[in-house]
């Protein structure tokens, strides 16, 4: 699979981080993702580890430590080593939103905290149905919620607090309908539970939906953005700019972070 055919907008934004450590390189590189295997955040860092590791002649892995919308994978990399070897990839929520969705919880500081190494990518969200769901577009699927709001108002994201989670919550309140969120611990339990039938909706992200929507497994009925997606370009936008972000995250040790940087921009130019 080609990356252009993948990653529908790909770029990298270098950020500077301010830091009196210097640090030596040692030991292997660690990435860590803050939700379970399967979904397109996953499989980007585990094509990222590969390309990172021939550039760095580093071995680089991929650590799945899913729990609590990601906040867990953060405070793993909180605390490891300020020296360059621990990196996170991370929806862009759990660095800017959380903090305010989850104001006086969250036990790390998305400023001080982190060290940002680069904007690796944007997505477009999709709303996906389970097949049960007798509606094939918007109009249909908001007359069928309000037809019986306690049975049919269900949905799940990834995760409580994700923008998947906020964009169905202004969808709902656009369409004029009452809609319960069901979090799942990432993606990939999640689109198994649209798959089931176990949830009627999914906000999620578009690409990560492809596989049930090609084995007719569900539906997806909208897409996020101003335009269509180049992967579904007979469904219809919401017409709201709600993408998710990732990026790729580090111990604050700017020196250190320096060659895991170069080997991402040395990633992104390959076709």
């Amino acid at each position: 699979m080609k990356k252009s055919s993948l990653f529908k907008w790909l770029a990298i934004l270098l950020l500077s981080f301010q830091s009196p450590l210097i640090c030596a390189q040692t030991g292997p590189i660690k990435i860590i993702v803050g939700y379970p295997p399967g979904a397109t955040s996953d499989l980007l860092t585990r094509i990222l580890a590969e390309a990172m590791s021939k550039n760095l002649n580093l071995p680089v892995f991929v650590e799945n430590r899913a729990g609590a919308g990601g906040q867990l994978s953060n405070l793993a990399v909180k605390a490891a080593a300020p020296d360059g070897n621990t990196l996170m990839m991370t929806p862009v929520a759990t660095m800017s939103i959380f903090p305010h969705s989850y104001a006086g919880q969250l036990k790390y500081d998305s400023v001080k905290d982190f060290a940002p190494i680069a904007h690796l990518s944007n997505f477009q969200i999709g709303l996906g149905l389970a097949n049960r769901v007798p509606a094939n577009n918007l109009k249909d699927y908001v007359s069928w919620v309000k037809s019986n709001p306690s049975q049919n108002g269900f949905y799940g994201s990834a995760a409580a607090g994700s923008l998947p989670h906020f964009m169905a919550v202004m969808f709902a309140k656009t369409a004029g309908i009452n809609l319960e969120h069901v979090p799942y611990r990432g993606t990939a339990p999640a689109m198994q539970a649209l798959a089931s039938g176990e949830i009627s909706a999914l906000s999620t992200v578009a690409a990560d939906i492809q596989t049930l929507v090609d084995g007719k497994k569900a539906k997806l009925i909208a897409v996020a953005g101003e335009k269509r997606s180049i992967r579904f370009p007979d469904v219809p936008t919401l017409k709201n700019k709600v993408m998710t972000w990732l990026r790729c995250l580090g111990t604050p040790c700017l020196h250190q972070l320096e060659p895991q940087t170069q080997s991402l921009i040395t990633w992104q130019k390959q076709p």
